[in-house]
């Protein structure tokens, strides 16, 4: 699927467009070295953020593609990075059509029985959010389709631990942040049992004719540092991006032969508590 954008500002909006392209990053065409069968079919994902005092918010997203139209994108690995580059614009991309999984319910964390439901929009996407705390760390999440053309499925993760960036510092709200691209990132978090999820993506106002670009870099659960290398952060252009740290759980199952994903995610939040989800300008 190409990559989603939205004017939107750096609120609910932004973690939308962000969850948009995190799911299209992942359904993107590959080289011969990124790709190995099975191939996606689709994917969910449920989000956890601490927005400001306290507040809390999730998010619930997913699609299932029917795999009739070329995604327009490409992708190749950097060390523990996947780089996905989609064409410019829709015209150029194609648009990729979705098939329906019927009604979804989530249910289990701190979420109240039986659950919440989604069903499918028009272009048969599904996305809900809600402001409320829906899990703790370790609790377990399910979630259920009903099955239409998707054939019905069940799926369990494990919500993710609650990671502190250390380095590089993360200024309060909205305040300025800076990344050099001519030097490797260096980064520190808090001891978590879970995978790490690094990601940079274009901004959501691209320039006419310029192509979207998403680097989502995995480590392990029991790193506490990172590098990413110049060769990841050279790939964007000098000025804004998008920036995220993740902890994260997936489950996966196999539908005629093809991957469908369920993602559970906790946004990270800096030494100054403000979640790492945000707007930075490369330098």
């Amino acid at each position: 699927m190409p990559i989603i954008h939205a004017k939107t500002a750096l609120t609910i909006g932004l973690s939308t467009t962000l969850a948009a392209i995190a799911l299209a990053a992942t359904a993107c065409s590959s080289d011969d070295d990124v790709e190995a069968p099975p191939s996606t079919l689709g994917g969910i994902t449920i989000a956890s953020r601490e927005r400001a005092a306290g507040q809390d918010w999730y998010y619930v997203s997913g699609w299932f593609r029917n795999g009739t139209q070329d995604s327009g994108c490409t992708s190749h690995r950097e060390g523990n990075c996947t780089i996905s580059t989609c064409a410019p614009s829709a015209a150029d991309a194609g648009v990729a059509t979705l098939d329906s999984a019927g009604t979804l319910t989530v249910s289990g964390g701190l979420l109240p029985a039986p659950g919440i439901t989604l069903e499918p929009r028009d272009d048969k996407s599904y996305f809900r959010q809600g402001l409320s705390k829906i899990w703790e760390p370790g609790q377990r999440i399910a979630i259920k389709s009903s099955g239409a053309q998707i054939p019905a499925f069940e799926l369990s993760v494990t919500a993710p631990s609650n990671l502190v960036l250390e380095v590089p510092a993360v200024p309060h709200d909205d305040a300025p942040m800076v990344i050099p691209r001519g030097t490797p990132l260096e980064l520190r978090w808090s001891a978590v049992p879970d995978k790490k999820s690094v990601a940079f993506y274009s901004p959501v106002d691209i320039p006419p004719g310029a192509p979207s670009i998403g680097a989502s870099c995995e480590f392990e659960p029991s790193s506490t540092t990172a590098t990413l290398p110049t060769s990841v952060l050279g790939l964007f252009p000098k000025g804004e991006a998008i920036f995220e740290v993740v902890t994260r759980n997936e489950a996966t199952t196999l539908i005629a032969g093809k991957t469908v994903k369920f993602h559970a995610r906790t946004y990270a939040k800096g030494t100054s508590g403000t979640s790492v989800s945000r707007n930075v300008t490369l330098e």
